[in-house]
Protein backbone atom coordinates (compact mmCIF):
# COMPACT_ATOMS: atom_id res chain seq x y z
CA UNK A 1 0.00 0.00 0.00
CA UNK A 2 1.37 3.33 -0.87
CA UNK A 3 1.81 6.44 1.55
CA UNK A 4 -1.43 8.46 1.45
CA UNK A 5 -0.71 12.11 0.52
CA UNK A 6 -3.11 14.44 2.50
CA UNK A 7 -5.17 17.32 1.60
CA UNK A 8 -8.18 19.54 2.89
CA UNK A 9 -10.35 22.33 0.80
CA UNK A 10 -10.96 25.32 2.22
CA UNK A 11 -14.49 25.36 2.31
CA UNK A 12 -14.74 21.82 3.96
CA UNK A 13 -12.70 22.34 7.08
CA UNK A 14 -14.20 19.58 9.06
CA UNK A 15 -13.26 16.95 6.38
CA UNK A 16 -10.06 15.47 6.33
CA UNK A 17 -8.83 14.34 2.80
CA UNK A 18 -6.46 11.51 1.87
CA UNK A 19 -5.25 10.26 -1.76
CA UNK A 20 -3.27 6.86 -2.59
CA UNK A 21 -1.22 6.64 -5.19
CA UNK A 22 -2.16 4.01 -7.60
CA UNK A 23 -0.11 0.94 -7.54
CA UNK A 24 0.89 -1.26 -10.25
CA UNK A 25 -2.19 -1.33 -12.64
CA UNK A 26 -4.22 0.05 -10.65
CA UNK A 27 -6.06 3.87 -10.12
CA UNK A 28 -5.53 6.27 -6.60
CA UNK A 29 -8.51 5.52 -4.16
CA UNK A 30 -9.47 8.72 -1.81
CA UNK A 31 -10.53 8.48 1.50
CA UNK A 32 -12.95 11.58 3.37
CA UNK A 33 -12.24 11.04 7.19
CA UNK A 34 -10.97 7.78 6.73
CA UNK A 35 -13.36 6.18 5.00
CA UNK A 36 -12.83 5.37 1.39
CA UNK A 37 -15.15 7.36 -0.78
CA UNK A 38 -15.63 5.79 -4.88
CA UNK A 39 -15.94 7.54 -8.04
CA UNK A 40 -19.00 7.53 -10.02
CA UNK A 41 -17.96 8.71 -13.55
CA UNK A 42 -16.24 11.97 -12.85
CA UNK A 43 -17.85 12.61 -9.11
CA UNK A 44 -17.50 11.74 -5.32
CA UNK A 45 -20.07 12.15 -3.00
CA UNK A 46 -18.45 12.54 0.29
CA UNK A 47 -20.46 12.33 3.52
CA UNK A 48 -19.33 15.54 5.98
CA UNK A 49 -19.81 15.63 9.61
CA UNK A 50 -22.94 17.56 9.55
CA UNK A 51 -24.76 14.67 7.87
CA UNK A 52 -24.55 17.02 4.53
CA UNK A 53 -23.18 15.20 1.16
CA UNK A 54 -21.04 17.15 -0.62
CA UNK A 55 -19.91 16.63 -4.34
CA UNK A 56 -16.57 16.38 -5.40
CA UNK A 57 -15.79 16.70 -9.38
CA UNK A 58 -12.51 14.75 -10.47
CA UNK A 59 -10.38 15.38 -13.43
CA UNK A 60 -7.67 13.24 -15.04
CA UNK A 61 -5.28 15.10 -17.09
CA UNK A 62 -2.77 13.46 -19.92
CA UNK A 63 -0.46 13.13 -16.72
CA UNK A 64 -2.55 10.73 -15.31
CA UNK A 65 -3.06 12.81 -12.01
CA UNK A 66 -6.05 13.60 -10.50
CA UNK A 67 -7.17 17.16 -9.67
CA UNK A 68 -10.30 17.48 -7.75
CA UNK A 69 -12.47 20.29 -7.12
CA UNK A 70 -14.96 21.72 -4.77
CA UNK A 71 -16.93 25.11 -5.80
CA UNK A 72 -14.02 27.16 -6.90
CA UNK A 73 -11.06 25.25 -5.38
CA UNK A 74 -8.80 23.19 -7.63
CA UNK A 75 -6.13 20.65 -5.58
CA UNK A 76 -4.00 18.18 -7.04
CA UNK A 77 -2.75 16.66 -4.41
CA UNK A 78 -0.21 13.79 -6.17
CA UNK A 79 2.56 14.61 -9.11
CA UNK A 80 1.57 14.43 -12.42
CA UNK A 81 4.17 12.04 -15.17
CA UNK A 82 6.40 14.64 -16.50
CA UNK A 83 5.59 14.98 -20.43
CA UNK A 84 8.81 13.19 -21.89
CA UNK A 85 8.15 10.03 -20.21
CA UNK A 86 4.48 10.04 -21.48
CA UNK A 87 5.68 10.51 -24.59
CA UNK A 88 7.96 7.51 -24.20
CA UNK A 89 5.53 5.26 -22.54
CA UNK A 90 3.45 5.87 -25.87
CA UNK A 91 6.30 4.64 -28.58
CA UNK A 92 5.47 1.45 -28.51
CA UNK A 93 1.72 2.36 -29.76
CA UNK A 94 3.79 2.62 -33.21
CA UNK A 95 3.21 -1.37 -33.73
CA UNK A 96 0.09 0.04 -34.80
CA UNK A 97 0.95 1.43 -38.44
CA UNK A 98 3.70 -1.58 -39.04
CA UNK A 99 1.32 -4.27 -36.98
CA UNK A 100 -2.54 -3.61 -37.53
CA UNK A 101 -4.86 -5.05 -34.62
CA UNK A 102 -1.58 -7.14 -33.57
CA UNK A 103 0.90 -4.25 -33.36
CA UNK A 104 -1.70 -2.48 -32.06
CA UNK A 105 -2.87 -4.89 -28.89
CA UNK A 106 0.90 -5.37 -28.21
CA UNK A 107 1.40 -1.71 -28.43
CA UNK A 108 -1.48 -1.18 -25.92
CA UNK A 109 -0.37 -3.66 -23.31
CA UNK A 110 3.11 -1.89 -23.19
CA UNK A 111 2.22 1.59 -22.47
CA UNK A 112 0.11 0.14 -19.58
CA UNK A 113 3.08 -1.37 -18.56
CA UNK A 114 5.04 1.75 -19.44
CA UNK A 115 2.54 3.76 -16.95
CA UNK A 116 3.31 1.40 -14.43
CA UNK A 117 6.79 2.15 -14.84
CA UNK A 118 6.78 5.92 -14.88
CA UNK A 119 4.52 6.66 -11.81
CA UNK A 120 7.25 4.16 -9.81
CA UNK A 121 9.33 5.49 -7.13
CA UNK A 122 12.41 5.06 -9.32
CA UNK A 123 15.13 6.46 -10.52
CA UNK A 124 14.79 8.37 -13.76
CA UNK A 125 17.02 6.85 -15.76
CA UNK A 126 15.98 3.32 -14.46
CA UNK A 127 12.47 4.17 -15.39
CA UNK A 128 13.71 5.51 -19.03
CA UNK A 129 15.69 1.82 -19.32
CA UNK A 130 13.30 -0.41 -17.86
CA UNK A 131 10.18 1.68 -20.34
CA UNK A 132 12.56 1.20 -23.48
CA UNK A 133 12.89 -2.49 -23.08
CA UNK A 134 9.43 -2.85 -22.65
CA UNK A 135 9.39 -1.18 -25.86
CA UNK A 136 11.55 -3.30 -27.43
CA UNK A 137 10.19 -6.70 -25.87
CA UNK A 138 6.58 -5.35 -27.66
CA UNK A 139 8.48 -5.03 -31.28
CA UNK A 140 10.20 -8.73 -30.42
CA UNK A 141 7.07 -10.23 -29.67
CA UNK A 142 5.16 -8.65 -32.96
CA UNK A 143 8.37 -9.71 -34.94
CA UNK A 144 8.13 -13.60 -33.42
CA UNK A 145 4.44 -13.78 -34.20
CA UNK A 146 4.86 -11.53 -37.19
CA UNK A 147 7.36 -14.13 -38.81
CA UNK A 148 5.24 -17.41 -37.54
CA UNK A 149 2.79 -15.97 -39.63
CA UNK A 150 4.43 -15.76 -42.55
CA UNK A 151 5.73 -19.61 -41.66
Amino acid sequence: MAERVPFRFNALPDVAFEVEPPSGFGSWKLFANGAQIKPTRNKLSVPCPNGKTVEINVKAGLDQAPTFQYQAEEIKPLPGIATPLLVLAALPIGLIAAGGAVGGALGGLAFAVNLTIARQNLALAARVVLMLVMGAVAVGIWLAIAAAIRG
